[in-house]
């Protein structure tokens, strides 16, 4: 059980089977929020039927609340369900492993997250920040196809004042603030990859604004940098 994540199933706002059920899971939870009791063991400490946890465990999921995930065993059958609870607040902090299995769900809440948070205005506008000096900071920042070996290791993890200061802007924009050291150095890791692999931190910072994303990774990046590559036409290339 863990003590952090009890404490946001008590805070739960939520119907009272739906608080008492996920209290139920946040009971078996390891502190990244990820558990696997199965529905016997819900029932045995909730006192609910079969169908009432069922059906709320898909309300919970259906509010992004949870992330459910269907495990099968090795020999075949079906084994308990994997869960994450309360993912916008705790994805960050999984296991790669974990993440794996999470990934395409995240990607979905964190999305959908950012854009309904989103008024009309694009979000450079709506932060007020200072365009010109941002702008400025960025200029001497390598192309892509030049190695960015520019970082080093600070407070603020690979980043600059400036960068630091513009992504805790943004991060706090979209309800999603850099709150302990460890989300700083979490992001600042993610960066740290992309950069070993040529991207620039205005590349990064442009693609989390369009893609509305709360952190960023590596193979996010390859993904849409290869969908804007333009596609050659082969009927034409042949004459």
């Amino acid at each position: 059980m863990s003590i952090r994540i009890m404490d946001q199933a008590f805070s739960l706002k939520a119907t009272p089977t739906q608080k008492l059920i996920m209290i139920c899971l946040a009971d078996n939870a390891n502190n990244e929020g990820v558990c696997f009791p199965s529905i016997s063991t819900i029932e045995k400490k909730s006192g609910l039927s079969r169908r009432t946890i069922i059906d709320n465990i898909d309300k919970l999921s259906e509010q992004n609340l949870i992330i459910k995930k269907y495990r099968s065993r090795k020999k075949g059958g079906r084994s308990s369900n994997k869960y994450l609870l309360f993912p916008l607040e705790n994805y960050t902090e999984l296991t790669e492993d974990d993440y794996e299995i999470f990934k395409d769900e995240i990607m979905r809440i964190t999305s959908k997250s950012v854009t309904d948070a989103l008024p009309t205005q694009s979000v450079t506008d709506a932060l007020g920040m200072c365009t010109q000096s941002v702008t400025d900071a960025l200029e001497s920042e390598p192309s892509l196809n030049t190695p960015n070996h520019h970082y080093r290791i600070s407070d603020y993890g690979v980043f600059s004042e400036e960068e630091y200061k513009t992504l805790k802007s943004y991060r706090s924009f979209i309800k999603s603030p850099l709150k302990t050291q460890k989300a700083v150095t979490g992001l600042s890791n993610s960066f740290k990859e992309c950069y070993d692999a040529g991207y620039t931190f205005k590349q990064l910072f442009d693609l989390m604004q369009e893609k509305q994303w709360q952190s960023i990774k590596l193979e996010w990046v390859k993904k849409e940098i290869a969908l804007k590559k333009p596609k050659t036409n082969l009927i034409a290339a042949q004459f």
